[in-house]
């Protein structure tokens, strides 16, 4: 029984560590968007 219970812990552990994973990376992605819109407004404005 304890052994089942150990399994489960660290099964969800893992499954913590992946779900953080995709999150960082899905706002990650969405930051990197944000700041290169913003880097190319800026350019043309500067260009302008």
């Amino acid at each position: 029984m304890r052994e089942l219970l150990k399994g489960i812990e660290e099964r969800h552990w893992l499954v913590n560590i992946i779900v953080f994973t995709r999150h960082w990376i899905h706002y990650g992605l969405l930051f990197l968007v944000f700041f290169l819109t913003l880097a190319a407004a800026a350019r043309g404005v500067a260009g302008r």
